[in-house]
């Protein structure tokens, strides 16, 4: 059985010192994602003008590219709950999330948690379309290495890394360091 029914997606004023007033209203059927509708809410509140400087959502807004969109095409900051790693099995630490990788953008390589120099570059888009950077490693190197299990799943020999797109890494790099310091403060 799958989902039947509706998400209403309400978005409303927040000033402490005045009403709060809903500003707009987007219903979807029930298993679109809010991240795929943010895009659409942004326009429509830039096109009434009410589109504001800070967007307060929940998780399910937030993600690098959305955070990077929200910048570029509306001018607004996107304030929400954002995790720096969702896979259970890299919090735990069975598994290296990209954070792993020291990656120079300006040389186009990356570093292995074992310490290996990538050899392959490219760039490229994920099955929804999202930019990704795509970075192999030697076979010879990768294949035998005691790391190679928590680095990638791809066939023997082949360490082949995925890191969002430099624009959108940036983005999620931002927000965390911010947030990671004022949960310091």
């Amino acid at each position: 059985m799958g989902w039947s029914g509706y998400k209403v997606h309400l978005t409303e004023t927040c000033e402490p010192d005045a009403p709060h007033l809903i500003t707009h209203v987007h219903t979807t059927p029930a298993p679109v994602t809010d991240a795929a509708v943010l895009q659409d809410i942004h326009t429509a509140l830039e096109g009434r003008g009410l589109l504001p400087d800070e967007h307060l959502v929940d998780a399910g807004y937030v993600d690098a590219g959305q955070i990077r969109r929200a910048r570029h095409d509306h001018h607004v900051e996107l304030v929400g709950p954002v995790k720096a790693t969702t896979v259970t099995a890299q919090r735990a630490g069975i598994v290296f999330d990209n954070t792993r990788f020291t990656v120079d953008w300006d040389r186009r390589q990356a570093v292995c948690p074992g310490g290996r120099t990538s050899v392959q570059w490219r760039e490229a888009r994920t099955q929804r379309g999202a930019p990704v950077t795509r970075v192999r490693f030697a076979a010879r190197y990768c294949g035998p290495c005691e790391l190679r299990a928590s680095c990638t799943n791809a066939g023997w020999g082949l360490g082949d890394v995925r890191a969002p797109s430099l624009t959108n890494q940036s983005a999620l790099r931002g927000v965390l360091a911010e947030k990671q310091a004022s949960s310091v403060s």
